[in-house]
């Protein structure tokens, strides 16, 4: 997925969006009101978050075939219901053995 992460970022640059401003201080350390001041959007906290954001991204989407984006999202999907009911260390350990 580091290739969604350079095409969104070219995709940027195309449309010639203003570069947001830059954070001097760990994302996770600012308050509510700091983060909408900044401009700074908090990233997903879990997959299912990230996977939902994902499916609602227009611009993401667009780089990947449906068929591809579908599998995609299938699979971790099946990964979290797999690992659903074990401890975070033990789901871990699975991810560990599978990778």
């Amino acid at each position: 997925m580091l290739s969604l992460i350079v095409l969104t970022g070219l995709q940027g640059i195309r449309e010639q969006l203003p570069q947001p401003p830059l954070v001097h201080a760990d994302p996770h350390s600012l308050g509510d009101e700091e983060c909408e001041r900044l401009g700074v959007r908090r990233l997903p906290s879990s997959l299912d978050a990230a996977l939902a954001e994902l499916e609602r991204d227009e611009i993401v989407r667009s780089f990947l075939a449906p068929e591809l984006l579908g599998a995609f999202v299938s699979m971790k999907r099946k990964e979290l219901e797999l690992v659903a009911d074990l401890e975070p260390h033990d789901a871990c350990a699975r991810y560990a053995e599978m990778y």
